[in-house]
């Protein structure tokens, strides 16, 4: 269980108290009853011993390229790094673990790591042998990818649909599938919330008693998914569940990107106006940099024309926003903003507290 702290008060997001919910660790997969912590042990083990043996090779095929002694080697391994980290953090929790599957959330951050190294090696003229390790590297991380029911790189690992029902895509606009695995939802997280996707969209989402669940897109036909303890599923997407003060937020099982919802509407009960394309101020469209009050980590906001808004607190997933004329919001939370030197600041309708944006 996690306790959330507080996060910035632009857009007043007091839930201290929110407890993530038990998540992946008690939903069915499909190797659930088929291996052992053993096997997979095993498994993860394989992907340990081949990274090693290409993190050293990697390093020395760059000390014999035109690159060696520049900046460029630098970044290319730090993302080896970075990649060799996030495999060391998995074996850690893993370690810990009551169970084998509880640790899937380390497994899709490894995969992540591992694209931007994927990439290096499409694109840059290696040795054989590096390729012919990347290439082994690879199919190793898909194999534990699939084991957790997650797509790997390149079209690898798990890429097919439910437990139960196999190359399932996403039920939009067909009713919920019976082979689907449902429990009840906590009565906090029962009922209808809106909330802000990634590229502005409205979203529509409603979570019923018995476990079942829709979602709507700006309108678009209804998508139905499920919940099952702590998890909530749509297609091949799953969440887990946050509870907040004003409603849930959800956080990707894949990347942790998370959004906002609220029981309040988009339109405000009428009196502030969504729907009438109000732009943000031209002062106000870029990437801004602030220092959160509470610990002092660093925020990026950005903010494209459109008016959609994208929070990163410190190494944090994004939440999501909107920004019509000089008022911000984020999930159910709203600010005020005023321009201010080469940025602007944020006032929270809520306590009055102020951050100042800049552009560097």
């Amino acid at each position: 269980m996690t306790k959330l702290g507080k996060i910035f008060s632009l857009f007043a997001l007091a839930i201290c108290a929110a407890v993530v919910l038990p998540t992946i660790a008690n939903a069915q997969l499909r190797n659930q009853s088929r291996y052992s912590k053993r096997d997979v042990s095993n498994i993860i083990k394989r992907l340990e011993n081949s990274s090693n043996t290409f993190r050293r090779d990697f390093d020395r095929a760059l000390d014999r390229s035109p690159i060696n002694n520049t900046p460029r080697e630098d970044e290319y391994n730090g993302y080896v790094r970075d990649f060799e980290n996030s495999l060391d953090r998995l074996r850690s929790s893993f370690d810990r673990s009551r169970n084998w599957w509880e640790v899937r959330n380390d497994v899709s951050d490894v995969v992540r790591n591992g694209q931007p190294v994927n990439n290096i090696i499409n694109r840059l003229p290696f040795q054989r042998d590096i390729e012919r390790q990347w290439r082994q590297l690879r199919n190793d991380l898909n194999t534990v990818a699939d084991t957790y029911d997650l797509p790997g790189l390149e079209g690898g690992g798990w890429n097919g649909g439910y437990p139960g029902n196999p190359g399932y895509p996403g039920n939009p606009g067909g009713g919920w599938d019976d082979n689907w695995q449902m429990s009840r939802p906590p009565s906090w997280a029962v009922g209808t919330y809106y909330g802000v996707g990634p590229r502005g969209e409205r979203i529509t989402l409603a979570i019923q008693a018995n476990g079942r669940a829709t979602s709507s897109v700006d309108g678009s036909p209804i998508s139905y998914g499920r919940y099952y303890r702590g998890l909530l599923t749509f297609g091949q997407n799953s969440a887990t569940l946050v509870r907040t003060r004003n409603g849930v937020d959800t956080v990707s099982t894949l990347n942790r990107e998370t959004i906002s919802y609220s029981k309040q509407g988009w339109t405000d009960g009428g009196n502030d106006d969504w729907n009438n394309g109000s732009r943000p101020p031209s002062w106000a469209v870029g990437t801004f940099y602030a220092n959160s009050p509470q610990d002092g980590s660093r925020i990026t906001m950005t903010v494209t024309r459109e008016g959609n808004v994208t929070v990163v607190m410190g190494n944090g997933a994004p939440s999501y926003g909107k920004m019509n004329g000089g008022t911000l919001r984020m999930g159910p939370y709203s600010s005020r903003v005023y321009r201010q030197g080469n940025g602007f600041r944020t006032v929270s309708d809520t306590d009055g507290q102020t951050i100042v944006y800049t552009r560097y």
